[in-house]
């Protein structure tokens, strides 16, 4: 059975990605792996990167997306 999706958000005092998994909260680092969703109940896998802003490595490809810090993302681990 696949996890649950949750949504990761950007905090502008930490300057960090993080997710909320029940009471517990958890920043995201360089180099974690997950599935990003992107239409119902389907994802691509990606990596979390940190160059001058922050962006994820997209599938196979290495596509780049740069994340946008006002955008609420869903995700699986």
């Amino acid at each position: 059975m696949k996890n649950k999706w949750i949504e990761m958000k950007y905090d502008t005092k930490l300057e960090s990605w993080f997710v909320n998994q029940g009471t517990r909260s958890f920043v995201m680092h360089c180099g974690e792996s997950f599935t990003l969703k992107i239409k119902q109940n389907e994802g691509i896998g990606c990596r979390l990167e940190l160059g001058s802003k922050w962006y994820i490595i997209l599938g196979p490809e290495g596509v780049r997306l740069d994340l946008n810090p006002y955008q609420v993302y869903q995700i699986q681990f």
